[in-house]
């Protein structure tokens, strides 16, 4: 009994293993017999000792079976002192299942809950990714909606003489693009008025 609250107490994980209890009444019986039959043939060596045909067999039979149990509870006490000699890992492993168990058990209290928050998350999620959407459409249809007005103010001052590519956003001269350092020198101070006042148009709309 002591053995067994004291496994269950330092090394749960042997509280499984039970030492088997040893039966000797039998076998001390058959034993106690021979020593009688022994006792008497010393006193008188001409007394014939008459011994039953069973008995020689069914101390050898208890003797085997108790040399059975004897080595069975030696393996199982070997296996209960390595657990003991290495009761650090027997703690560690005995928190990792609380651990466990605390988990599972918040887990299915709150099973509900969390399945909630997942089901935002991933709302939140799909929704984040529309708004990154309609913001990047919006950008793209505010920038054509700038660029169809700077060409139309174009168009009204110079006709076909200056527009706007709208890939580039850079100034073209008769569908020829124009780079930064052509537009000062080509553009009269007229010109990049126009086009100035052009851009800023575009811009308010």
């Amino acid at each position: 009994m002591i053995l067994t609250r004291t496994k269950t107490k330092y090394i749960p994980s042997c509280k499984d293993i039970e030492l088997q209890e040893l039966d000797t009444k039998e076998i001390q019986e058959g034993i106690e017999i021979l020593i009688t039959f022994i006792n008497e043939k010393i006193k008188n060596i001409s007394i014939p000792v008459t011994i039953t045909d069973n008995l020689v067999p069914s101390i050898e039979k208890n003797q085997a079976l108790i040399n059975g149990i004897l080595e069975k509870n030696n393996q199982m006490v070997k296996e209960i002192n390595q657990k003991k000699n290495q009761i650090d890992e027997e703690s560690k492993t005995i928190r990792r299942e609380i651990c466990k168990c605390g988990f599972n058990h918040l887990t299915e209290i709150h099973k509900n809950n969390i399945k909630t928050v997942n089901n935002l998350r991933k709302d939140w999620v799909s929704l984040n990714d529309d708004i990154k959407r309609k913001r990047e459409q919006q950008k793209i249809s505010k920038r054509a909606k700038v660029a169809s007005t700077i060409k139309s103010v174009l168009n009204y001052f110079f006709a076909d003489k200056y527009t706007l590519d709208e890939e580039t956003f850079r100034l073209m001269f008769h569908e020829n693009l124009l780079n930064k350092n052509q537009t000062k020198d080509f553009l009269s101070e007229g010109e990049k008025n126009i086009i100035a006042f052009a851009y800023y148009i575009g811009i308010l709309i």
